[in-house]
């Protein structure tokens, strides 16, 4: 009877082995994914305009769980899943795939919700409460076509109202910080700039 029950506590922690790494390594990814899409998706920008490889999605979601309030919605979610997966040997198959189901369902549909608030709410941060990195940068007008753009770019940069949100060899993402918010307003906004063009930027911040 003893041998029985040491095979079945060792089935049953390879289970929660299983269970658990794999739910903790999708949660993260759509954590980061569910954060970066809203994040730039509140600037008017998509995730395939920017052409972001899934190692910086996967970076940002685990950069996100340095955060405290993440961490402990995070070992919250973890406690209660453990819990829920230690009672399924007290019921019966159909009811033991359920509480698996919905544990791993609802771990998942936390980790998206949580990231699109975080997303909406760091993004706000910028366009409406001037967080992120100032940038200064000298854009080169030789190009009619960018000429309005720059003018409007230097004018903001002088009342430190530029934030750089997103930089890659093809193109850079500014974005002005609003001075005034309308009522209903949910977005920002920004200036996409070909990268060739900046001649240099001075960036402050983190």
């Amino acid at each position: 009877m003893k041998k029985i029950s040491e095979e079945k506590m060792a089935e049953f922690n390879a289970d929660f082995v299983k269970i658990f790494t794999s739910a903790l390594g999708v949660g993260i990814v759509i954590l980061g994914y569910s954060y970066t899409h809203t994040f730039f998706r509140s600037f008017g920008l998509s995730l395939y305009q920017l052409k972001m490889e899934w190692i910086d999605i996967l970076f940002r979601g685990i950069t996100l769980i340095q955060d405290w309030r993440v961490a402990g919605v995070f070992a919250f979610s973890i406690l209660l899943g453990s819990l829920l997966f230690s009672i399924r040997n007290l019921v019966g198959s159909a009811t033991k795939v359920l509480i698996v189901s919905f544990t791993v369902f609802g771990f998942l549909l936390l980790a998206t919700w949580g990231g699109q608030a975080l997303g909406y709410t760091h993004a706000r941060a910028i366009w409406a409460h001037g967080a992120g990195k100032v940038a200064f940068c000298r854009i080169d007008d030789s190009d009619a076509a960018l000429k309005p753009l720059v003018d409007k770019i230097n004018a903001l940069s002088l009342k430190q109202k530029i934030r750089l949100i997103h930089q890659s060899k093809e193109q850079t993402h500014l974005a002005p910080v609003f001075e005034k918010i309308a009522t209903n307003q949910t977005t920002g906004e920004a200036y996409v700039i070909p990268t060739k063009s900046i001649i240099y930027c001075r960036v402050i911040g983190s």
